[in-house]
């Protein structure tokens, strides 16, 4: 073969050869920026926020008061919320049981429960009032909750609201029978209100799940997934000072109730006692509103009112959490424990040692806003001995 041919052929397989070269490292660059890509999604969607509990060997006072020397072993996180005040938090724990402290700006020093206001003509109930809450995922049993936090919920628990709604469940596959997807997602809630927990140094304990209505009746009942209180053995503990709520009762214990036009009190203050120096009354310290032409603009009263034998204690699981909520200097500072595992089915087991992750969210409301959620984060028990 003459020479020029064997030259234009060897060319021929260097272009090819190149070609093919380019190609690969085509390919190879796509790989590496896909990998670089889900590496980034991978860090972008993943908790970058995490609280480590301190063992201690004393438990902490749980009075509201952020200076005790026991808090001072904890290593504060500082965690974003949307739309709200960042909440610095604390953990510590001893051989049974576990503390929580939380601390964040309020402008406002909202602790009496919407109380009502007369303006000469109709009772209005005023600001909700200020509370905290953590949101703990059980078995970390809520779908993408880890790295999505409370957006995979479209937060705000709409009263009503479907499963399907929340983009974490489904309903009733035909093929299965199961009602729902991913039915066992739960989270354990434990909340602090600083009008009807804290002035009893309680808390309340609720769990996020579906309905119980739905469980124990799923043909006749729409399912429904939200939060909903533990269970609990003293009942009228809190009471509302509405003539809606008190229809209500009459509906459920005769089937009759009078319709009601317009929403107002039915108790008013017994003589000497008035919403400031009062503002948690108990039955015994209210008496029924004979005449409404008795008040003028301005009087206030109790929408919540409280059963004196009771004392705040729900009992049962919904009685699980002791603590105290305290502002001063525009900041709340809520103070909360409970056993480490307290036995009752609604409630998460926490198990220091044993390396699990336990994914969490923070809830307030502040300035009479609706509720406001943090980013998700991670819960770690450091060992005994530290670190």
């Amino acid at each position: 073969m003459p020479t020029g041919w064997r030259r234009l052929n060897s060319g021929r397989r260097v272009i090819k050869i190149d070609k093919r070269i380019k190609a690969i490292l085509i390919v190879v660059g796509a790989i590496a920026a896909l990998a670089a890509v889900m590496a980034l999604l991978w860090y972008l969607l993943q908790p970058r926020y995490n609280l480590t509990s301190a063992f201690v060997n004393e438990e902490p006072r749980l009075d509201g008061q952020a200076n005790e020397a026991v808090w001072a072993k904890a290593e504060p996180l500082e965690i974003p919320v949307k739309d709200g005040p960042t909440i610095t938090l604390k953990t510590i724990y001893t051989g049974d049981k576990v503390f929580l402290q939380a601390r964040f700006k309020d402008d406002t020093k909202d602790d009496i429960d919407e109380p009502w206001t007369f303006d000469g003509k109709k009772w209005k109930r005023g600001r909700t009032s200020d509370q905290f809450a953590l949101f703990l995922d059980i078995d970390q049993s809520v779908k993408d909750f880890e790295s999505k936090g409370f957006e995979v919920m479209k937060y705000g628990f709409t009263p009503g609201a479907k499963l399907w709604h929340f983009g974490i469940t489904g309903p009733k596959n035909q093929a299965t029978g199961k009602y729902w997807d991913g039915y066992n997602q739960r989270a354990d809630v434990w909340m602090m209100h600083s009008s009807i927990s804290s002035p009893f140094n309680k808390g309340d304990d609720g769990i996020f799940a579906v309905n119980r209505q739905y469980l124990f009746s799923p043909s006749t009942t729409e399912p429904r997934i939200w939060t909903q209180w533990d269970d609990f053995s003293t009942s009228g503990v809190l009471k509302l000072n509405t003539n809606l709520w008190q229809e209500a009762i009459r509906a459920s214990e005769s089937g009759y109730a009078n319709p009601v036009t317009e929403e107002r009190p039915i108790y008013t203050y017994k003589p000497g006692l008035d919403l400031k120096d009062t503002p948690y009354p108990y039955t015994d310290q209210l008496v029924e509103i004979t005449d409404y032409n008795t008040f003028k603009s301005g009087d206030t009263l109790p929408w919540v009112y409280f059963d004196r034998e009771a004392k705040g204690n729900w009992g049962g699981s919904r009685g699980d959490i002791d603590g105290k909520m305290k502002w001063e200097n525009n900041t709340w500072t809520v103070e909360m424990g409970r056993k480490l595992n307290t036995g009752n089915a609604d409630d998460i087991v926490l198990k220091p040692g044993d390396d699990v992750v336990i994914y969490f969210g923070a809830l307030v409301r502040t300035n009479g806003l609706t509720i406001r959620y943090s980013v998700p984060a991670r819960l770690h028990f450091a060992p005994k001995g530290g670190g």
